[in-house]
């Protein structure tokens, strides 16, 4: 089986090529009609191949391995010669593995540990796919002496120097034995002290959270300083200043793609591998460490080990406020005040991507690095402000509504 790709030009992150593929070539992008039974149903197969997009034709057709295992079943697909014998179709087939299905027949299947089960909606019948059925596996015995075929329903045959291994579900509750227990802890320390006519507090507080994913956590440390001085009757000075630090060398990423631990492992990789595996938690295939994880599928998913000890996104910030305001009292029914303030914030965020991996749009599997680098600050202001607190009463205003009675600068 010979498959190739030809690349002919780029703009951006798009692609212009070429597919080789065993039945033709296939031209991307591509206009590719969905035939979910491998047929375009009320359209005439000649019409497909000679009125695709902009009139060129199809060159390829979408089928979904479920369905057609279901109806008419995958004995008959293969008896009639394939996909190709079974259709006509002379052009390649691109077949979805029936993963959606997980979705869009969720009152129809049942998640176990040993995977999926369905119940068909044609008969009710109990659909497995984890049936024992010897295939060649990503952990199986190399034999550079021996060949071994593989014939798979739809004719489609595989042969290499893999020895076929028993399809079973080895790895039950993937996910549960992954995650661990999560905690958190919180230290703090408060100073206060006050006087006829001053109050002083301080506070300083340190945060540890321990993720459920394993390597991943974060640490908070928050400082805050209060102070009230009134060195006369009539003036009262207030200054406040807090600073919080949020920072981990790893922390999960949550999109949905192949960067994503409950795409991986809870979405669309079975039970056919086992999490706890001496390979797979190893990470790296041997005498490739650095270069190329271990998993049991190596064109989207990733192994979750090496996700979380080798995929690294750190994340530091700092926020920053405080002020500084005076008050003077005129009289029992007038004040001025004078404030000024800054706030701000400082982030750094990286991303530390091996060698690989390959999430949407970055499928070389090259790695990289990559920084986010963002200051915010506000320019500090003063604000003189008069209140008229009989004014207030007598209209029935709140007080501390009535700000800005008089005049009111700020630069």
């Amino acid at each position: 089986m010979s498959l190739s790709f030809d690349l002919h030009n780029t703009h951006g992150t798009a692609r212009r090529g070429t597919l080789h593929l065993p039945h033709g070539l296939v031209e991307t992008p591509v206009f590719m009609p969905v035939g979910t039974a491998a047929s375009v149903k009320a359209v005439p197969q000649h019409i497909v191949e000679t009125n695709g997009a902009d009139g060129l034709g199809a060159q390829i057709i979408l089928a979904n391995t479920y369905h057609l295992m279901l109806r008419p079943g995958d004995a008959l697909v293969r008896d009639l010669g394939g996909l190709h014998g079974f259709t006509g179709w002379p052009h390649p087939f691109l077949t979805d593995s029936g993963g959606y299905q997980v979705f869009s027949l969720a009152q129809l299947r049942k998640i176990t540990d040993e995977g999926v089960t369905f119940q068909s909606h044609l008969d009710g019948a109990t659909v497995t796919e984890l049936q024992g059925q010897l295939i060649p596996q990503y952990d199986g015995e190399v034999d550079p002496n021996n060949t071994y075929t593989t014939t798979y329903p739809g004719g489609l045959t595989y042969t290499s120097n893999i020895k076929p291994t028993p399809y079973v579900a080895r790895g039950k509750n993937n996910l549960g034995r992954f995650l661990r227990t999560g905690f958190q802890t919180t230290n703090n320390i408060a100073l206060s002290a006050a006087g006829d006519n001053y109050n002083v507090r301080f506070s300083l507080s340190q945060s540890y959270q321990q993720s459920i994913i394993p390597n991943n956590q974060v640490n908070i440390t928050n400082f805050n300083l209060f102070g009230s001085y009134k060195p006369s009757a009539r003036v009262k000075i207030d200054a406040s200043l807090n600073y919080n630090r949020q920072y981990t060398p790893n922390y999960p990423d949550v999109q949905y793609g192949p960067n994503s631990l409950i795409y991986n492992v809870s979405v669309w990789t079975g039970a056919d591998w086992d999490v706890d595996a001496p390979d797979i938690r190893g990470i790296w295939q041997k005498g490739k460490i650095g270069t190329q994880s271990i998993f049991a599928e190596y064109q989207r998913y990733h192994n979750p080990w090496f996700q979380v000890y080798e995929w690294l996104r750190g994340h530091h910030k700092t926020d920053l406020y405080g002020y500084v305001s005076a008050n003077y009292k005129i009289d029992n029914n007038l004040n001025v005040n004078l404030r000024t303030q800054m706030t701000g914030y400082d982030l750094f965020r990286s991303e530390k991507m091996p060698f690989s991996a390959h999430p949407y749009g970055r499928e070389q599997n090259l790695g990289d690095y990559r920084e986010d680098r963002r200051s915010v600050r506000s320019a500090a202001g003063k604000r003189l402000g008069f209140s008229n607190e009989r004014a207030a009463r007598e209209i029935g205003w709140r007080s501390d509504r009535c700000a800005g009675i008089g005049p009111s600068l700020s630069g």
